[in-house]
């Protein structure tokens, strides 16, 4: 080659570097660019290209000329013939493209089963994938979410921990940490927002001034965040609406700001509006926390203040533990006596806030990804039966100078098209199923309301859509590879051994992790039967629960209850003279509030042998019992239908007299095991007067109920708290009676909110929601499982049924019996099945156990769901075995040896 033409076929070779004696420094560079632009030569034209470039080097070193800055052109020669190389490649595949995209528009139903089966695998995966990211596994939707901690105290004169911070603690510790960018906080309390339209309880979020502006980086909808100094004393009153209380309270006005809210007796001026903020998606008004910081109080204060902070970049758990202990033990020795019991702890946000619930959720990824596994297994066997439709067609293009690259990727093509399309249908059926997913989750699932089809889930889509392409494009496309050293068959003749045990094992498979999941949804299905038709312990029909909040700023605060006694006495005659009520009760909670106070009691003559220990007094060293206390009014468990089983029940005379008390089941038993509990005395302290139990109500039993399985004391209600709730029994209509209720509540006071009124079945119905939640997801998946499982099934066997024809038609026409035959196909078809659904239920009861945290009543392996499991899938199966078993006995066999 001459720099100025193209190479000569006749130049002279490279010597060998051996007999290269002292060469020219120049023309040694030379030849290292040509080396090195030799990369870049396609494969097949590289021996040659180097061979004759490195030959017009010697050429021009010997004639005396310049080496160095010609042979450059060796680097643009070579890009060129890489750049002709890909568009050859391109309009290669562009051409092997449109004529695979030709041929399965001429199979349009196999185009389609391929193309739904997987835009069904891959965008339920999708869907549940985009909830488990969010709450699981990608940062936290603030700058720097994946360096969030909890900042909690310990108290270390009794050894509690993980408790909430008081305003000194944390400005004390705020001030000495050193390795934390932010560190904020927030409470969040009910509130009574009145003055606009009817009174109501809305959540109202206390915060830091830097809280939702430097730790969160919220841009607000309208206006602003809260200046720096709003959590100072003395600040001007300000409050931030959430967008959901803008619109539904506001009308979506743009011209809200400077408007006064009123929550409870105060009075904020608003300031901005904000969007919904993932950690507390339930905040409808924000307001700044005062952080009253007096070390002069003479007593520990607890507090209440959930602390957040964002460690700086590259700093771990470990160092931020060691930084925020060194801070608080440098607070006690410097700020005073009342931080010195105090202590902090430090933990990963995320794992604090999602708790037992991440289980779970990997149990639901762990099933959805087993549907996307039969879904490709279904794929890999279609492909594999039209591979073999087409043998005939590829043996020819071999014969015709194909190689087996050519081929194995024209069948890999067919594969990815498919993969393709089915991928971008099911991303368009993950953004419909993201929204329905979402309005099924239950609220205790946090974070969950943040998940979308955002660039991670998009990129998981992409990535699962790549997989599952190659996944079940490998094998028929290695059989492609391999196709010019088999001999052509004549068409409908018998069908391998290797085929027919490739499609028995594929069968298989997606049976077992169909009757897997089949038996988790049953199980599921029990447990959410039982929990649905659980013994309450009282009778939840004709029951409605009115919980109300009595605010200190109307209605007195501390041990004088006088106006709330007075409402109640003008109340109760009012609801008790509503037709259709037949009793009303009052108590300081409902089985289903939660909203019980947890005393450590002690028992007189000390604990009986056997008895539980229910943890030790923060106030004594003695043993002592953890009880529920309530306090409860004497036709409280009367109205609520919890019948007295030992004992005598509360009556009017108790109050004021001596003190006397009410205990559950379980109490008694936990702690006068094997003795009469009913005359026993507890007491709270060394120095609060002894109570003596009259009588033992039944338990409450229900798994949705906060306080089941607890032990409960139940006091007179001497007066009137805060809190206050309503039990009425009543017949009729539900509905009427709780218009006439919220009707007369507000003849007496109209600026009192009403929190909730609700029927006891609505109660336990929404106590059920994590379960319900779970068991809809598990049958949905189940149920696709089990129909792609049986699609997959009568593909498998009406393949080997077809290419079978010739074998069947000979077997007919020397006298088989059509059902004989046919029975032939079932036993082998129901082989495999069986075979399939003896290993998903030996795998479905080694893996069940991890379900049973979900299961109530239900045992992992209970021998009635695997029954039901194995009948259900026998049937599916062997249904889909059957129609085409029968199919082929009724063609004639006269025409199928003429036809081949």
């Amino acid at each position: 080659m001459r720099w100025s033409g193209s190479a000569r076929s006749d130049s002279p070779s490279l010597p060998a570097a051996d007999g290269d004696v002292n060469p020219a420094p120049s023309r040694r560079i030379a030849l290292g660019i040509v080396r090195f632009a030799a990369a870049i030569v396609p494969a097949a034209r590289r021996r040659r290209w180097l061979r004759e470039w490195s030959a017009e080097v010697w050429a021009r070193s010997d004639e005396g000329g310049p080496v160095v800055w010609p042979a450059i052109g060796s680097l643009r020669h070579a890009t060129w013939l890489r750049g002709e190389a890909w568009m050859m490649a391109m309009d290669r595949m562009l051409a092997e493209s449109g004529l695979t995209l030709r041929t399965l528009a001429r199979r349009p139903l196999f185009s389609a089963a391929v193309i739904v089966t997987l835009a069904l695998g891959i965008g339920a995966t999708t869907a549940v994938f985009s909830v488990v990211d969010k709450v699981l596994v990608a940062p936290l939707p603030y700058p720097g979410g994946d360096r969030f901690f909890q900042i909690t105290a310990d108290f270390q004169r009794y050894d509690i921990k993980g408790l909430d911070l008081n305003p000194e603690l944390f400005v004390a510790w705020r001030e000495r940490a050193a390795t934390l960018e932010a560190m904020e906080a927030y409470s969040v309390f009910d509130g009574n927002l009145i003055g606009v339209g009817l009174p109501t309880v809305v959540q109202e979020g206390r915060v830091t001034a830097g809280f939702l502006r430097d730790l969160l980086s919220v841009t607000p909808v309208l206006g602003r965040t809260f200046d720096p100094t709003a959590d100072q004393p003395g600040a001007e009153r300000v409050a931030l609406l959430s967008e959901s209380l803008w619109r539904e309270r506001f009308g979506s006005r743009s011209d809200v700001m400077g408007e006064s809210l009123h929550i409870d007796d105060r009075s904020f001026e608003i300031v901005g509006v904000l969007p919904t903020v993932a950690i507390l998606p339930n905040v409808d008004v924000w307001t700044p926390v005062e952080l009253d910081v007096d070390w002069a109080r003479d007593r520990i204060r607890f507090g209440s203040l959930v602390t957040l902070a964002r460690a700086r970049p590259g700093v771990g758990l470990a160092d931020v533990e060691q930084d925020l202990l060194s801070a608080s033990e440098r607070a006690a020795l410097e700020v005073g006596k009342l931080a010195d019991p105090w202590r902090a702890g430090v933990f990963d946000y995320r794992s604090r806030l999602v708790g037992d619930i991440g289980a779970n959720l990997w149990i639901l990824m762990g099933a959805v990804v087993a549907v996307l596994l039969i879904a490709c297994v279904n794929v890999a066997n279609l492909l594999l039966s039209r591979g073999a439709e087409r043998m005939p067609e590829l043996l020819i293009r071999s014969s015709l100078g194909a190689s087996r690259g050519d081929l194995a990727r024209q069948v890999f093509l067919e594969g990815a098209i498919l993969a393709t399309v089915g991928g971008l249908l099911g991303m368009g059926l993950a953004w419909v199923g993201v929204d329905t997913l979402l309005a099924l989750v239950p609220a205790e699932i946090p974070l969950a309301m943040a998940a979308e089809v955002d660039v991670r889930v998009l990129a998981f889509a992409l990535l699962l859509t790549a997989l599952t392409g190659a996944l079940f494009s490998v094998i028929p496309a290695l059989r492609a590879s391999r196709v010019s050293v088999r001999r052509i068959r004549a068409h409908g003749s018998s069908i391998s051994r290797q085929e027919k045990r490739r499609g028995e094992v594929l069968l298989g498979a997606e049976v077992a992790q169909a009757s897997a999941l089949l038996v988790a949804a049953i199980l599921m299905v029990n447990t959410l039967h039982h929990m649905s038709r659980a013994d309450a312990g009282f009778d939840p029909d004709g029951l409605l629960f009115v919980h109300l909040e009595m605010p200190s700023y109307t209605y007195g605060g501390g041990s004088d209850s006088s106006l709330r006694d007075r409402f109640l006495e003008e109340l109760r005659p009012r609801v008790a003279a509503i037709p259709g009520v037949q009793r009303v009760g009052v108590g300081s909670a409902t089985p289903f509030s939660g909203m019980t106070f947890l005393s450590g009691l002690q028992q007189e003559g000390g604990p009986r042998e056997g008895a539980s220990d229910g943890g030790r007094n923060v106030f004594s060293e003695t043993e002592v019992i953890q009880f529920s206390h309530l306090w409860v009014d004497g036709d409280y468990l009367t109205a609520l239908g919890l019948p007295v089983v030992q004992g005598r029940p509360l009556r009017p005379s108790d109050r004021g007299g001596e003190p006397v008390a009410l205990i559950n089941e379980t109490a008694a038993q936990a702690y006068w095991p094997n003795e009469s509990a009913v005359g026993r005395r507890v007491r709270a302290g060394e120095r609060d007067p002894w109570t003596t139990i009259v009588g033992v109500v039944k338990d409450f039993e229900h798994p949705g109920l906060p306080t089941a399985g607890q032990a409960e004391l139940y006091a007179p209600l001497e007066g009137l708290r805060e809190l206050v709730n309503l039990l009425v029994r009543f017949t009729g209509d539900a509905e009427l009676i709780r218009d006439r209720i919220q009707r007369e509540i507000w003849a007496i006071d109209p600026d009192l909110p009403i929190p909730a009124v609700s029927t006891a079945r609505e109660a336990l119905a929404a106590s059920l929601a994590m379960t319900r939640f779970y068991t809809l997801l598990l049958v949905a998946f189940a149920t696709l499982a089990v129909t792609l499982a049986s699609v997959g099934i009568y593909g498998v066997v009406a393949h080997s049924v077809a290419r079978r024809t010739r074998e069947m038609g000979i077997r007919i026409a020397l006298g088989a019996e059509p059902s004989a035959v046919a029975s032939v196909v079932l036993r082998e078809g129901m082989t495999a099945v069986l075979l399939g659904l003896t290993v998903g239920l030996i795998g479905a009861g080694m893996g069940s156990r991890v379900m049973e945290s979900l299961l109530f009543e239900v045992r992992p392996t209970d021998p009635l769901t695997y029954g039901v499991v194995a009948v259900v899938v026998s049937v599916v199966a062997a249904t889909a075995v059957w129609v085409p078993a029968r199919r082929a006995t009724r063609a004639d066999p006269v025409e199928v040896l003429r036809a081949n």
